[in-house]
């Protein structure tokens, strides 16, 4: 069963929710964007899903964007993974 958006955020801290809520408005100047929820994460997508959110920490968001291009040089970047 899949769950709904609000329940991934139930009992997070209001950090972690204030992360959340700046990437979704940060998303969403950029273009139309979807969120979607899996019964593990978070999904962003357009046409396509370009984004997953795997992880709600407590004052991180742990965020996998799918690219085709090599995006070493940013700096924020904890893991880097050729999928």
């Amino acid at each position: 069963m899949e769950k709904n958006i609000e329940e991934f955020l139930i009992g997070k801290s209001a950090h972690t929710i204030t992360l959340f809520e700046h990437l979704l408005s940060e998303y969403n100047l950029i273009g139309v964007v979807k969120l979607h929820s899996t019964k593990t994460m978070l999904v962003f997508s357009n046409q396509t899903d370009f984004a997953y959110i795997i992880q709600l920490g407590k004052d991180f968001i742990d965020l996998v964007i799918t690219t085709s291009e090599s995006i070493i040089k940013m700096i924020l970047m904890t893991k880097l993974k050729n999928i």
